[in-house]
């Protein structure tokens, strides 16, 4: 497979990369391109599809991150031909995390005699509380067999009220988790 960059000369900018993993995406998923662009986003045409597919217009980063969204088995990497590996999961997955998660190792002292070397994980203290919260409604819902429609609006209503309150907090509570050994150490900043 060839990529082309396409950019803007006067910028130097760079606008979008021909490819043809979009049609290799669609086909496996049995759509038309009609369907293929109405599941990305009502301002992408099926005509823009037809001209991404047939390399006479580049694949924008946005319309690679709306597919990305939709299609999550599809990395930027392998869309973008960087990758042969449409499931790129590993960068699927840290990708996913360093949006919510903050990962640094730290040097802390164990003893009077030795440091030690941890991994700090950080999160703001409201997701901390949801992801607490939607793991005991899961609990709940395992241990007094919970209706689906119940449970799908409990979950639903927390995550509603998460939102809401992420809104309105500009005072973000970091909570710091250091991982070590077998033993998790929380300490809230």
């Amino acid at each position: 497979m060839t990529n082309e960059t396409s950019g803007n000369t006067s910028s130097g900018r760079i606008t979008g990369i021909k490819t043809k993993r979009v049609r290799e995406l669609r086909e496996r998923h049995n759509l038309t391109q009609e369907q293929f662009a109405k599941s990305l986003d009502p301002q992408i045409s099926a005509d823009m599809v037809a001209k991404i597919e047939q390399q006479k217009k580049p694949l924008s980063f946005d319309i690679a991150l709306n597919i990305r969204e939709k299609y999550s088995e599809a990395s930027l990497d392998w869309l973008f031909g960087f990758s042969n590996d449409v499931n790129n999961a590993a960068d699927n997955i840290i990708e996913d995390l360093r949006k919510v998660f903050k990962l640094k190792c730290v040097m802390v002292t164990v003893d009077t005699h030795h440091d030690e070397k941890q991994f700090q994980l950080e999160i703001e203290e409201s997701l901390d509380k949801l992801l607490w919260e939607l793991d005991r409604i899961e609990r709940y819902k395992e241990e007094r067999e919970l209706p689906d429609v119940v449970f799908e609006l409990w979950v639903n209503k927390t995550k509603q009220d998460y939102n809401e309150a992420h809104k309105q907090n500009n005072d973000r509570k970091i909570i710091k988790y250091c991982l070590r050994g077998d033993v998790d150490v929380v300490d809230e900043e």
